[in-house]
This record gives structure tokens, C-alpha cells and sequence, in this order.
């Protein structure tokens, strides 16, 4: 059934990380025709996308838009509204796991760990006392853009100065010393499972855009050089943070594992890359899958909606 599908692979999209998608589409789209899929890349832009996706009889689409817009459950309900299948998280979803300051609220909520946090807005962010160091992220953005770590008042001056206009409300998250790790997830409900652990050990202070998406500037272990016993912890907790969201298809999720031992959720990716350095193709390669192989599982996944 699937290889006489008319797919469209739509990356681009309006957000900061327009340039990552594009490489993540062009990847995917690769892949796809190795396998002999009828695929076409579709480069969607604010402008574009009412006409490329009304004037195309898709079947079904691999989406690759992240950030604002992409990965936000934005374009997921107008493919919902034409009922067009596509891979990866539904509306529902794909809203609550981009809102970090909604996904602090479901994290909470469910009892599943995660650091200490407070929510500022524009406003107040420099009146209320605050307890360094933390970690400032905008409310809705993706691939680390805008986080930041503040050591003193001085550091949360001149972030609201220069990133003030990312967002009207930011998280502040306590800074947890300790090991970072993410674990991606292939599948939907009961059939998703745990890819091998993945250690991320960044040249900057943290994982920040550049220390994604530049060569050389991060080192990855992959699988993690843990206890399995932790291992397995991690993989446990990310999978139910992931089945609880009502995850689908692919996904990751981040956390860290504090000098004391404790792990700690930091947040759910819905769209993760699948670029050269993305993590999720990094991880299946660990598991024995190949790059083709994981985009073909991912599209098998979603096909099993139609």
C-alpha cells in the first residue's frame, strides 16, 4: 500500500529554524526514494502553503516543519481540517508538548519528575526576586533557541534586553548540575518503544542551537555509559511522559540526571531533527537501524491511521 502512495515531504515552514527543517525534509525525502516511495519535497513558506497543499492530491505528508507554526499544532490542524494523514503528533499533542510552560504544568500534574520552576512574564521578570543560577527559556520555541543559563540579575537583564521579544512569558527553570540525556521513541501507544540512551556532552555551558547544529561542538555517546539499571529508568520514564502526552509515530524526550542521581524530565520533543547531527537517527543507528529504515518505521506508523 505504501509505496503507491502520492507522499509530500513538507519541511521549510516560517521559524527560526526554517534551515533545520529544510535539511531534515531534503534527508528525509532521500531516504524515501531509496526505498522506492513516490515522494516530492514541498519548501512551505507563509505564502506558499494554502496553494502547495490545496493543489496537491497527497495521500499522505511526512512533516519536517520545526518550531513556530510546524511542530506548535498549527499546520497539523490543516491537515486535520482537509484530512490529510501525516506523521508525528496530533493537534492536541503537538500544542501542549511545544508549550514548555504547559508541559511543566502536565509534567506536575502527572507526578512525573522535573526541576523546580517559576513562570515570568516581560513585565515582572526584573521586579520579582529570583534564585540563581537558572535556566530561561521562551514559552513557545524550539532547538534551544532563546535558552539561556543566568547566574545573577545582571545575566537577566541583558537576556531580556536582547530576547525580550521571543516571547511575552518565559520559563525559569532551576539549574540542575548534572549529567544531560535524551532518549527517542519510534511508534505509537503500546507499539512505541525506547531507542538506546543517548549522553550529550556539549562544548558550550549547555545544548544550546549552536551546540546542535555545529559540527564538532558537541560530543554524543550513544548507547549512554550508565548503569542499565539507569538506563533503563530513563527509558521507562520518557516513554510514559511520551504515551501520556498521546505521542505518535517518533519522538524524543530530553532529561537530566542530577549529581545526586535523580532524573529529572526537561521536555518532550514532537518533531525531533533528522538532520546529519540530529539525535533521534544517531540513536536508531545504536539500535541497528538504519537512517532509510527509521523514516520508513515512521511513515509505517502513521499509515496505520488510514
Amino acid at each position: 500500500m505504501g509505496k503507491s502512495l502520492n507522499i509530500g515531504v513538507i519541511y521549510g515552514g516560517w521559524s527560526s529554524e526554517r534551515e533545520v527543517s529544510i535539511r531534515s525534509g531534503k534527508n528525509v525525502l532521500n531516504a524515501l526514494a531509496k526505498r522506492e516511495y513516490n515522494a516530492r519535497g514541498i519548501n512551505i513558506t507563509k505564502g506558499n502553503i494554502k496553494s502547495v497543499i490545496c493543489n496537491n492530491n497527497f495521500d499522505t505528508v511526512f512533516l519536517l516543519t520545526h518550531g513556530r507554526g510546524g511542530e506548535d499544532g498549527t499546520i497539523q490542524g490543516l491537515f486535520e481540517a482537509l484530512d490529510i494523514n501525516y506523521t508525528g503528533s496530533d493537534v492536541t499533542s503537538s500544542a501542549l508538548c511545544m508549550d514548555k510552560i504547559l508541559t511543566k504544568y502536565f509534567f506536575s500534574s502527572l507526578s512525573l519528575p522535573t526541576p523546580p520552576y517559576k513562570i515570568v512574564d516581560t513585565k515582572n521578570a526584573l521586579k520579582e526576586k529570583q534564585h540563581f543560577p537558572v535556566v530561561i527559556k521562551p514559552r513557545r520555541e524550539g532547538s534551544s533557541v532563546g535558552v539561556s543559563i543566568l547566574d545573577d540579575e545582571n545575566d537577566l537583564r541583558k537576556y531580556m534586553k536582547s530576547y525580550g521579544n521571543l516571547s511575552t512569558e518565559f520559563l525559569l527553570e532551576q539549574y540542575i548540575e548534572g549529567r544531560e540525556f535524551t532518549c527517542g521513541i519510534i511508534g505509537t501507544g503500546d507499539r512505541a518503544i525506547a531507542l538506546p540512551v543517548l549522553e550529550i556532552r556539549p562544548k558550550n555551558k549547555f545544548y544550546d542551537y549552536e551546540a546542535k547544529y555545529t559540527k564538532g561542538m558537541t560530543e554524543f555517546i550513544v548507547p549512554a555509559r550508565i548503569p542499565d539499571s539507569l538506563s533503563s529508568e530513563i527509558k521507562e520514564l520518557s516513554l510514559s511522559a511520551y504515551r501520556s502526552a498521546g505521542c505518535r509515530d517518533f519522538g524524543r524526550a530530553d532529561s537530566i540526571v542530577s549529581t545526586e542521581g535523580e532524573i529529572l524530565l526537561l521536555e518532550i520533543n514532537t518533531l525531533p531533527g533528522m538532520t546529519d547531527l540530529s539525535d533521534l537517527p544517531m540513536e536508531a543507528k545504536a539500535a541497528g537501524i538504519s537512517y532509510e529504515e527509521l523514516v520508513e518505521k515512521i511513515l509505517l506508523s502513521s499509515l496505520k491511521r488510514i
